[in-house]
């Protein structure tokens, strides 16, 4: 419906715009009159393009699938008893589809060895007898689909994505900030938009906060590197995430 709106008024703009020009040009010869004319055609395109960028879920329906995916999640992994903290890959480690990977196994994986054989719920991502996990979808998997064009590598395009993405198009948050140590990337997320309903604990155990996962799965593909996110501090209005690249 909001959509149709900003169809229906920009049109009428690019008319009205278009007969106004026109009729300035041609019958009225009047400057001012042509160049209305001429605004009312820029801002009918603006109005046509702003209706194209805007989510054609909302975001009270983006939500509830949200918490049903992760309902049935939370579901899954307190049956099979896991609490391991979620790898977060790139597409070029899950066949070209950023996923998270829950080992089933407590223990800690090597970094070098881990190879996801096949694009499966269950999925061996190492020889060792306990090298089988999760592979498992994130919103960071379905998000990355919403930007125009890649990842970059750098903290600086890493940190525009980011910000395009929960700033502008989800409408998350207001503002985003990066910094860089070493291996660890930490996020700040400025004026958050508090969901009434949080994740289910075993959720919120292993793939984290949907922010801090829509943060290390971007961070994942950017620096085509495993990730995990080794922790989340709520503020006021705030939440602060702290990434470690895996190398």
């Amino acid at each position: 419906m909001r959509q149709t709106r900003y169809y229906r008024l920009g049109a009428m703009l690019l008319v009205s715009g278009a007969a106004i020009l026109a009729a300035s040009l041609l019958l009225l010869r009047s400057a001012p009159g042509a160049s209305t004319g001429i605004a009312l055609l820029a801002l009918g395109a603006i109005v046509l393009v702003l209706g194209d960028s805007r989510p054609r879920v909302s975001p009270e329906l983006a939500q509830l699938l949200l918490h049903a995916g992760y309902d049935n999640l939370a579901r899954l992994l307190e049956e099979l008893g896991l609490r391991s903290p979620a790898i977060y890959l790139p597409a070029s480690l899950c066949h070209g589809v950023p996923r998270a990977l829950i080992p089933l196994s407590g223990e800690s994986v090597v970094p070098s060895t881990l190879r996801v054989a096949e694009d499966r719920l269950i999925a061996r991502f190492s020889d060792a007898p306990d090298g089988v996990g999760l592979l498992v979808s994130t919103p960071g998997t379905q998000t990355l689909r919403l930007l125009p064009s890649g990842v970059g590598s750098s903290i600086d395009e890493l940190s525009v994505s980011l910000q395009m993405l929960t700033a502008g198009t989800l409408d998350l948050v207001q503002n985003v900030e990066l910094h860089e140590v070493d291996s660890t990337i930490s996020v700040e997320y400025r004026g958050v938009t508090k969901d009434s309903e949080a994740p289910a604990l075993a959720v919120q155990q292993t793939l984290g906060s949907p922010l801090a996962a829509i943060a290390a799965t971007l961070t994942a593909e950017s620096r085509q590197q495993p990730v995990v996110i080794e922790s989340e501090t709520e503020g006021e209005g705030s939440l602060s995430v702290r990434l470690r690249l895996l190398s």
